[in-house]
């Protein structure tokens, strides 16, 4: 990952830090931009790691999600054969069986729905409150 994060232009650089809501205002030489980004994107794989199978998700984020990515977050497999669908043992749950992870909200919605629309803006401070 480092090796094609040095490969990228210092204009893409800064793009990612800006969507990642890293300031880089400061950072002048491209080896500390891309160490920057480096550091978030290690940020994000362990916020992650536990919580999200694809790890298209992100906790504290709102996601758009498609059918492929909610299919492999509720660890769907193509087979449909239940012995191919994950394991709960104890490793993964907690004392009572119960999957351990933080309470996930799935609001399905559609880009043309005005309501749906609406609640945006709320699900975003929901997220960031958590």
């Amino acid at each position: 990952t480092l090796q094609n994060l040095r490969t990228l232009e210092i204009k893409d650089l800064r793009t990612q830090l800006s969507q990642n809501n890293v300031r880089w205002g400061n950072i002048i030489e491209k080896e500390e931009l891309v160490q920057a980004l480096c550091n978030i994107m290690e940020q994000k794989f362990e916020a992650s790691k536990n919580f999200s199978r694809s790890g298209e998700i992100m906790p504290g984020k709102v996601t758009d999600v498609d059918d492929a990515v909610l299919l492999r977050e509720l660890g769907w497999r193509p087979s449909g054969n239940a012995r191919d669908a994950p394991a709960v043992d104890a490793a993964n749950t907690g004392e009572k069986g119960t999957p351990q992870h933080a309470p996930i909200l799935l609001d399905v919605y559609a880009t043309w729905c005005g309501p749906c629309q609406f609640l945006v803006p709320q699900l975003q401070s929901a997220a960031e409150e958590s």
